[in-house]
């Protein structure tokens, strides 16, 4: 997935599609794994959904996340220009490994438990206001966006 049709070959095999977006919360839980360059926004998405990452970083915090989640046991790395064995073979280790699913599932369990991070940042900010100096969110729920 790239709107930048011009970054890929011509011609791509039959086994893949190409599409110039999708939404990767209703994308990382209906596959197998996820194939991306390593931004904080698709790691998260992938982290949720428990999906493990093989991530190609290539600039700014890229390399970071993916050594992050590398240590946490939900993703390989492999360098953008590696060879297709050394693409094979991270990938492959990802999906025949049961640690990094188990290490995924439990990830995305934690993640589920939390609260969101706008109703959080929410109750922080009406707590700062809170004369009582309550340490308890006094906000009313926030409507979901999806």
């Amino acid at each position: 997935m790239t709107p930048y049709r011009e970054q890929l070959p011509d011609l791509l095999p039959p086994f893949i599609h190409h599409e110039a977006y999708a939404p990767f919360d209703l994308l990382a839980p209906r596959v197998a794994a996820f194939v991306h360059h390593g931004g904080i926004g698709t790691c998260a998405a992938a982290l949720a959904a428990g999906t493990p990452q093989l991530i190609a970083p290539f600039a700014f915090d890229q390399p970071d996340n993916a050594a992050r989640l590398s240590r946490l046991g939900v993703a390989a790395t492999v360098a953008p220009d590696a060879p297709v064995d050394a693409w094979v073979r991270a990938l492959s280790g990802l999906l025949n490994q049961p640690s990094v699913l188990n290490a995924c599932q439990a990830l995305a369990a934690t993640m589920a438990a939390e609260t969101p991070a706008a109703e959080h940042i929410a109750g922080l900010i009406e707590a700062l206001g809170n004369p009582a100096g309550a340490t308890a969110p006094v906000h009313k729920e926030l409507p979901h966006v999806a």
